[in-house]
């Protein structure tokens, strides 16, 4: 079966980048508080997390995950308060969803006490992001959230 992996050429493994709570987090968005893509920061350096679509056909259309280590805001960055708790982080799982014979990995779900969510959304290079709505962002993922499988990371 064919597979959509993450996008993510850093030295950095992916895992470990994602662990421990963030600082600050930055949000860019598309109209009406859709968020396209959202940085997770620590120290002297970020995670920006976006979506891509893969194209199977002219009908259909699925996102999947890119994250990208990086120095400096984008100019329409949006600082939001820090939702992320502060207890310990038990996992991290790739959200992974199955169309046309070929898996796609869409999202992640970090693993506190509630989960947190970042996945692709339904919109064309929208996220979906479960733990910023109180800021008037949407939580509008691409499929249900029953559809998808997880996979540790």
């Amino acid at each position: 079966m064919k597979r959509i992996s993450f996008n993510y050429n850093e030295q950095t493994d992916l895992k470990e980048a994602l662990l421990g709570r963030p600082e600050k987090i930055f949000v860019s968005h598309i109209g009406n508080h859709i968020p396209n893509s959202i940085t997770l920061w620590k120290g002297q350096k970020g995670i920006r997390i976006y979506s891509t679509i893969y194209e199977f056909s002219d009908r259909i259309e699925v996102g999947y995950l890119n994250f990208k280590e990086t120095y400096e805001t984008m100019h329409d960055d949006v600082l939001i308060d820090n939702k992320i708790p502060e207890e310990h982080l038990i996992n991290i799982n790739k959200l992974l969803i199955e169309v046309d014979h070929c898996v796609i990995e869409c999202g992640i779900e970090l693993c506190f006490k509630h989960p947190l969510y970042i996945l692709s959304g339904a919109m064309p290079f929208s996220l979906a992001v479960n733990f910023i709505e109180k800021d008037g962002y949407l939580f509008d993922p691409a499929y249900d959230m029953n559809e998808y499988t997880r996979e540790s990371l």
